[in-house]
């Protein structure tokens, strides 16, 4: 005999259960959901601005209040991150709806995809200390952009979507006090040990170059959970998506 899930009865862990874990489907899902969220925002926010002026004049209750506004800051940071997530799904869903049925075309929809941008940004970083010499560091990111040929698996329409990713994230670890007369050839350094360890199989031997690894994705792995929610289940296996 199956196990069914118990639905939770506490109206703020099912609210909670909602925000967090409820996917959303469709571009007008999503819409919902951002207006469900926009007045646990603003409620939130007045809470900050009120509970911060009774302080300002209740000096007997001052810590209460205070107490009260950090619990209301984070309510706008919670609720904030929700907005930011329901816009972020909406904007993805808009570019996989079928212009002819609007239908959501999924991950078996993917004929292939084709790399038209392909960069890697190295970003210096040099502190002076307060003996004068320097705490340097690079970072990397790189980003692709794909076009992705799809087909809407209810009509049989094909589009063209084009979303740019980010698939790595490395940095180099943080070399302290280095004379002003090296910090340029400690950075060149550093820059030659990332490019090195990108163009080795992309990472995947970093740390021989003492290359830090924060994030690191094919191209096939992007494109997968661009087609999927957070936590959505079934997922398709990766394998089956090719390249044109």
């Amino acid at each position: 005999m199956s196990e069914q899930k118990k639905e939770t009865k506490n109206p703020i862990a099912k609210l909670a259960q909602h925000f967090f874990l409820d996917p959303i489907k469709t571009p007008k899902e999503a819409d919902a959901r951002i207006k469900e969220i926009l007045p646990f925002l603003g409620g939130f926010f007045g809470g900050v601005i009120l509970f911060i002026l009774l302080g300002n004049l209740l000096e007997a209750v001052k810590v209460l209040f205070n107490i009260l506004g950090y619990i209301s800051m984070a309510g706008v940071f919670i609720f904030g991150f929700f907005l930011f997530r329901a816009i972020k799904t909406k904007s993805r869903l808009k570019k996989l709806q079928c212009e002819k049925c609007q239908e959501i075309i999924d991950f078996n929809g993917l004929l292939g995809y084709t790399t038209t941008t392909d960069d890697l940004q190295l970003l210096d970083s040099k502190v002076q200390t307060q003996n004068g010499t320097f705490d340097v560091s690079v970072k990397a990111v790189e980003r692709k952009t794909f076009r992705m040929q799809c087909k809407c698996q209810k009509c049989g329409t094909e589009k063209s979507v084009s979303q740019l990713f980010e698939l790595a994230k490395v940095s180099v670890p943080v070399v302290k006090g280095v004379h002003p007369q090296n910090v340029v050839a400690t950075l060149t350094d550093m820059r030659n040990r990332i490019q090195a360890a990108y163009e080795n199989d992309h990472f995947k031997n970093a740390r021989s170059y003492n290359v830090h690894v924060e994030l690191n994705k094919t191209d096939e792995e992007v494109i997968h959970d661009f087609f999927f929610d957070d936590g959505a289940a079934n997922k398709t296996p990766i394998g089956t998506v090719s390249k044109s």
